[in-house]
């Protein structure tokens, strides 16, 4: 696998890595470490431009030892990581990175988020959550080895979901993945469980999936009927698909991958809905 992780140095980035390596480790796969500079739109993203710019030759001298302790740090030994150092925009950088360089995997920290800061204020990984086109698995507690042979998916079991679905299919064919599927059904968005359960079969047939089960809820709400799940399943991760947002419009509402990445206790493995032809 090809696996994207953005890195700042941070502890909160550094655990990304450790669950990104062991992830390469056990795919023999690659993984790009990239570190975005944010700069004035005026200047260009040219090294020696940058090495103009007062304290900007210091700047990279500081980002090289960092990138070369990390490197040098045990649980990338025998891993195949080269570091990246790109100065754009983090977010649209991030996305087109991993659409330019056929990313399997974007591994991003994530502090999570609560209050006022959660509600007004997108992180780059939220946003990146929203709008990548590859799937994105998000850290927020340390994990020395990534195990992903324990997954709750929770769909709608739509068309959308079936497409998206074949995005997960390689990081679960390599760890053997049981995937125990839930459809959260709640009073706005009804239906009975014969017609879930029916919607449910023909998703497993579509895919030809052989190790799971499945599993309806009702909850007063989606992202609360996921958590209380996990909470008694003890997932490895949970994985959903998520909606892609404008601007304007994230500001006053949060889908539910973003709040199960600020508010779950487990990784959270997202990828935005594929759009159907019909």
């Amino acid at each position: 696998m090809r696996i994207l992780v953005p890195v700042d140095f941070s502890e909160c980035s550094v655990n990304a890595v450790k669950a990104a390596a062991s992830i390469a480790r056990k795919s023999d796969g690659k993984l790009f470490l990239l570190h975005i500079v944010s700069l004035p739109a005026y200047l260009s993203d040219k090294l020696e431009v940058i090495e103009q710019i007062p304290g900007g030759s210091e700047t990279l001298q500081l980002i090289r030892r960092n990138f070369a302790g990390l490197l040098k740090m045990p649980f990338l030994r025998d891993v195949n990581a080269m570091e990246v150092i790109l100065f754009e925009n983090v977010y649209q950088t991030i996305i087109n990175f991993a659409e330019e360089n056929q990313i399997d995997l974007i591994v991003m920290g994530s502090h999570g988020a609560s209050g006022f800061r959660e509600f007004f204020i997108g992180s780059n990984t939220q946003k990146v959550v929203r709008m990548s086109e590859c799937p994105v698995l998000t850290i927020k507690h340390p994990v020395q080895k990534v195990n992903i042979n324990n997954v709750l998916f929770a769909t709608d079991f739509g068309e959308s979901s079936i497409m998206s679905f074949e995005k997960f299919n390689k990081l679960f064919r390599i760890y053997q993945t049981k995937i125990h599927l839930l459809k959260v059904i709640t009073r706005e968005e009804f239906e009975t469980t014969y017609e879930s359960l029916e919607k449910a079969e023909n998703f497993v047939k579509v895919l030809g999936l052989k190790n799971y089960n499945i599993n309806i809820i009702n909850h007063s709400s989606i992202h609360e009927g996921i958590n209380d799940f996990a909470e008694r399943l003890k997932p490895s991760l949970i994985a959903l698909i998520t909606e892609g947002r404008s601007q304007l419009y994230q500001i006053f509402n949060e889908s539910i991958a973003e709040k199960l990445v600020n508010r779950s206790n487990y990784p959270v493995l997202s990828v935005k809905y594929s759009i159907t032809n019909d």
